[in-house]
């Protein structure tokens, strides 16, 4: 910047940036509610500045879904009835290659300029919330910033489950959600707990247990399944989760009795 002779009242200096590149598929976490990767970098950071993410007073999360807020809002502190953008976030589900980051740092840059006692917060999510990142900028210089990758860190607070391709019994729903054909629920990706501690993933277009996943009941529903291997153009599919795609069909104990037509849905 002195270089190029950028005037000194719009220089910003990055007191943190923090990242975990190594990622854990979210179908294997213990919690699935939780994302402890973010977690860790967020003590680092608070560590480093002396005083909670809380206390900064621009903050920009990357808001791709609003669980992605709110699971970050969570993992960091912050207040989960604050307002967590200074953009009004993003307006579709997802962005090229985390690209809105950078167009959100401007904003960010013209607060730090207007009150140059602040800092602001910045993070991303890149992917299903498997690498987290952060930045803290101020107007004013401070201490070194710290510049760390903390996957080991990551992996250490992240307690997981194997995930398996295929499974014949009970089964547990662990989460799940409901995919539409225009306005109408017709099946649920479910993520199934498997009584010798593994973890199932597959769908089902059982009405009721499609209609108790958009009604938001059917976490700890008691399910039998039934997954078998799925084979295209002789090589394995993968699916989001990393798993082999799969032809599926499954049989749901009492009270969902009824049989659900083979299939997939790849989201």
């Amino acid at each position: 910047a002195a270089a190029l002779g950028v005037p000194r009242d719009r220089w910003l200096f990055c007191r943190v940036a923090l990242q975990s590149s190594g990622a854990v598929p979210v179908s294997q976490r213990v919690a699935l509610d939780r994302w402890p990767a973010m977690a860790v970098l967020g003590r680092a950071a608070e560590q480093h500045l002396g005083h909670p993410l809380a206390d900064v007073e621009h903050v920009e999360c990357y808001s791709c879904f609003p669980v992605a807020v709110r699971v970050q809002q969570r993992e960091l502190g912050l207040d989960p009835a604050g307002v967590p953008t200074l953009t009004g976030g993003m307006t579709f589900a997802g962005g090229p290659f985390n690209n809105s980051t950078y167009q959100f740092t401007r904003p960010l840059a013209d607060r730090l300029r207007a009150d140059p006692g602040s800092s602001g917060l910045l993070t991303t999510v890149s992917g299903l919330l498997t690498k987290p990142g952060r930045v803290v900028w101020s107007a004013r210089p401070g201490p070194p910033e710290l510049v760390a990758d903390l996957s080991d860190e990551a992996r250490r607070a992240t307690a997981t489950v194997p995930s398996v391709a295929s499974a014949d019994g009970p089964a547990t729903v662990a989460t799940a959600t409901a995919t539409y054909e225009g306005l109408d629920p017709v099946r649920a990706f479910v993520v199934a707990d498997l009584p010798g501690g593994s973890r199932w993933i597959g769908t089902t277009e059982d009405a009721d247990l499609v209609a108790a996943t958009v009604a938001g009941t059917v976490v700890g529903t008691p399910v039998r399944v039934d997954g078998t291997h799925g084979i295209r153009g002789g090589a394995h599919l993968r699916d989001v989760f990393g798993l082999p795609l799969r032809r599926i069909r499954e049989t749901f104990c009492p009270p969902y009795s009824l049989s659900s037509q083979p299939g997939f849905s790849a989201m």
